[in-house]
């Protein structure tokens, strides 16, 4: 009797753990893509110009869907040299991350599907205006912003896909150098009707099978922020890359299997 119920209980518990990972965690795709991006950095802490370059660009990004919507991922670096009309070549580095959870609006099984939500960002710029003296001064700008997110999905077949995304940052924490003039950096705090902000991507995908799709995708980032001096970053980006689809069912039922080889091997006594 013993022996029937606890078996009973580990059948329900997995059906029922099963069950809730069929519902919740669908499936999940990781991309990975590499391209140039054009970079125009005005930052007038260091110089009236605007400093502008083609630079390498990556792009990562990773994506969970669920029964209700996607975590959503994303990554981007690129690193290079820009110069402006009268200054030498600096090196700059500009890196973005972002998260946010989207809910689904509408049939999921339409071809052009909805998606809105909220995240966070973080934007990081780091520049080197003198890479070729012996002591060279590296400034950093960086902003970690609350977002409003949202998503559209054009399926019209099964293998072509158009996506467009929009990360919009609603308030900001910022740190900009102000060294000349306080002797440290400078924090504050920021919203959208202050200092505009925008990060895009329109991407072309391509099923290559059922688990491999070629991408294709644009990356638009926009950053301005008035103090202690004003800086405006603008960045284009074009990449190409693959993307690998993912069933997360299998995992689940990876372990499950493996629990019940091992409740099979414990001796019952009644």
């Amino acid at each position: 009797m013993k022996k029937a119920l606890l078996v009973f209980s580990l059948i329900l518990f997995i059906g029922t753990h099963q069950a809730i990972a069929q519902d919740s965690l669908r499936s999940s795709f990781l991309g990975l893509s590499v391209g140039t991006g054009q970079l125009l950095n005005k930052d007038q802490f260091q110089s009236p110009f605007t400093y502008k370059g083609n630079n390498l660009f990556f792009q990562a990004n990773y994506a969970l869907s669920t029964s209700r919507g996607q975590h959503i991922v994303d990554f981007s670096y690129s690193t290079g040299t820009i110069k402006s009309v009268i200054s030498p070549a600096a090196q700059n580095k500009l890196l973005v991350l972002k998260y946010a959870y989207l809910f689904r609006l509408g049939n999921n099984h339409a071809p052009l599907t909805t998606h809105l939500g909220a995240g966070v960002s973080t934007l990081g710029s780091i520049t080197n205006y003198l890479p070729g003296i012996e002591s060279p001064k590296t400034y950093i700008t960086s902003s970690t912003a609350l977002t409003l997110n949202g998503k559209l999905s054009y399926t019209p077949t099964p293998i072509h896909q158009l996506l467009l995304d929009a990360t919009l940052p609603i308030a900001s924490f910022v740190y900009r150098p102000d060294f000349d003039i306080n002797g440290k950096g400078h924090t504050g705090i920021t919203s959208m009707a202050k200092n505009v902000g925008l990060i895009a991507n329109l991407g072309y995908e391509y099923n290559l099978n059922r688990k491999y799709k070629l991408a294709l995708n644009y990356q638009y980032t926009y950053f301005t922020y008035a103090k202690p001096r004003p800086i405006s970053i603008l960045q284009n980006g074009v990449t190409v890359g693959f993307k690998k689809q993912f069933k997360r069912n299998a995992l689940v039922m990876v372990i499950n299997t493996r629990i019940l080889k091992i409740v099979a091997n414990i001796p019952f006594y009644s």
